[in-house]
């Protein structure tokens, strides 16, 4: 491609033409309508840089994407500083982010400075450990979209795991579509999984399980000269019905 050219054929004008020529183009130059420039009000950014700690590593980041996505750092921004100011100008005056893991956080930075163009590349992990802080630190704009790229992670994440990340991080659409999977499920509850649920959903899931299969109706037996195997039919709305009776025996604020 050819680079436009910087000059022209004409001869060179002399020292006082150019001064001439600028005091006519300045005098017959309009008044700018607007008045004195004004700063924009959203895209003026002063901006400062803040130094946190985490697992014995320190992050520079600018204020303004704390801000902006999370209403824990918004307010400790807004306070007025103490004596000894708010911190984080200077590594041995990191601002330590406590139960905050190294996976978190870089998650989180990972998004808000490269999100919109690498999303692709993230991992169910990055989306889970996403979930974590965004749940923690109020950032309502990212937990909603860690929450729905989780629902669409391929492959599916298992209905052990949703119910899990569901009681830890409040996502409580995930419960009784997970507790219906596995009374429906033909495979038993294992020990595996009975540590990761606990107690209680375990018990209950146990008893959910039984109603159902007692409830069941029709099953459909295999006929081994046809090749088929046994598989019981459950009714979906007789299934939802069932969760929704047992799991009621949860306290009001432990409930879906």
């Amino acid at each position: 491609m050819a680079l436009p050219l910087i000059w022209t054929s004409s001869p060179v004008s002399t020292a006082s033409e150019v001064s001439m020529h600028d005091n006519e183009s300045r005098s017959s130059s309009p008044v700018d309508p607007h008045g004195p420039p004004s700063h924009h009000h959203e895209y003026y950014l002063e901006d400062e840089m803040s130094i946190f700690l985490v697992e014995g590593r320190l992050f520079k980041v600018h204020r303004y994407f704390l801000i902006r996505e999370s209403e824990v750092f918004r307010t400790m921004f807004e306070m007025p500083p103490d004596a000894n100011g708010i911190g984080g100008r200077t590594d041995e005056d990191a601002i330590p982010l406590l139960d905050v893991t190294l996976k978190e956080f870089s998650a989180f930075l990972k998004f808000v400075y490269h999100g919109m163009h690498t999303d692709r590349c993230f991992s169910l992990n990055d989306w889970t450990n996403l979930l974590s802080f965004s749940h923690r630190f109020f950032c309502d704009d990212i937990r909603e979209r860690a929450i729905r790229e989780i629902d669409a992670y391929t492959p599916v994440i298992d209905p052990v795991d949703k119910i899990v990340l569901g009681e830890k991080y409040d996502v409580l659409e995930w419960l009784y579509p997970s507790y219906e999977a596995l009374c429906q499920r033909r495979s038993s509850i294992t020990l595996v999984e009975a540590a990761k649920l606990g107690l209680t959903t375990t018990a209950l899931l146990a008893q959910a399980r039984e109603e159902v299969r007692a409830c069941a109706g029709l099953v459909s037996y295999a006929y081994l000269g046809q090749g088929m195997q046994d598989q019981p039919l459950y009714d979906s709305t007789n299934v939802a019905n069932v969760v929704r009776r047992v799991f009621a025996q949860l306290s009001p604020h432990a409930r879906p």
